[in-house]
């Protein structure tokens, strides 16, 4: 509602909130009720997580660019919505997406390094690109896949035909959608934008709770969301870099699986999650250690 942009058509998706927090809602549709259309999902105990809401709520609108941000999380940029729509009007060529940064808070209030594209206008000052008079970037699939993170939804603007050419959000997944999407999306666009501006705060869930999408999973849960994500964008996308990192990260992640059931003594399990991380990605020292779980298991 603070933002200065006035083309914006506002959409706010409710899946299926606890009564009291429900009551909350009704008193701001009171109040919003011309410049807000409210989706009011049916109540379930786990929801119907993230993607489908999301993708509801896409479903409903008439725009031409999607933008999402997390009930619990702000943009604290005003003018975040104009700049964008200035520089993809001005644009000579059609832009697919348009990137910016976020800060992460934690609830006692430290702030964590960014662990999004934080490090990408470094990495595009270093290589000599030159951003336009709006402090934005024309950037590639090898420039974004160069930082150490992806963009949080928060902070992501789609092309709405992008958007339904991928099929919208994994509605399957209940961890790091966002980064699914992400690298499926870019697989598709030729024109994406980067705005180094940090235009929102992201407070990062509480660990100790499992209230959250994020914490309501266990770590191994996390691990097997990640591997399936991997694998079908390793098997859908068309650009190389992309499959490249998609297979580093499936080794990454099947090691993860490895270590994480040595730990609890499932060494025969944990032996074929090695083996299967060293075909992706062998190195010596993950070699012995597969061939030292393959051994243990003979020794429970």
């Amino acid at each position: 509602m603070s933002q200065t942009c006035a083309d914006i058509e506002i959409i706010v998706i409710d899946d299926g909130s606890h009564p009291t927090a429900r009551a909350q809602l009704d008193l701001l549709k009171d109040r919003h009720s011309e410049r807000v259309d409210w989706i009011h999902l049916h109540r379930r105990v786990r929801g119907h997580g993230h993607p489908f809401a999301r993708n509801q709520a896409v479903s409903q609108s008439a725009g031409r660019y999607i933008c999402t941000l997390d009930d619990d999380d702000l943009w604290i940029d005003g003018t975040y919505l104009a700049r964008a729509k200035r520089v993809i009007e001005g644009a000579a060529h059609e832009v697919d997406i348009y990137f910016s940064n976020q800060v992460a808070l934690y609830i006692d209030g430290r702030q964590s390094r960014s662990i999004w594209l934080g490090d990408l206008g470094e990495i595009l000052q270093k290589s000599g690109q030159k951003p336009d008079a709006d402090g934005v970037y024309s950037v590639t699939i090898g420039d974004l896949l160069a930082t150490e993170g992806f963009s949080h939804l928060n902070n992501m603007i789609v092309r709405r035909e992008i958007y339904d050419a991928v099929g919208g959000m994994d509605e399957s997944l209940r961890y790091e959608p966002d980064r699914d999407l992400y690298l499926r999306i870019i697989d598709r666009a030729n024109n994406i934008k980067f705005d180094p501006t940090f235009v929102s705060h992201h407070n990062v869930p509480d660990q100790t709770k499992n209230k959250n999408v994020s914490t309501s999973v266990s770590s191994l849960e996390k691990i097997l969301y990640q591997l399936y994500s991997l694998h079908k964008i390793t098997l859908s996308c068309e650009n190389s870099g992309i499959k490249e990192f998609c297979k580093k990260h499936i080794a990454y992640s099947q090691k993860k699986i490895a270590e994480e059931l040595a730990t609890q003594r499932r060494y025969q399990d944990a032996a074929f999650y090695a083996r299967q991380a060293f075909g992706v990605g062998p190195t010596f020292k993950w070699g012995f250690y597969t061939l030292w779980l393959m051994l243990r298991r003979y020794f429970v």
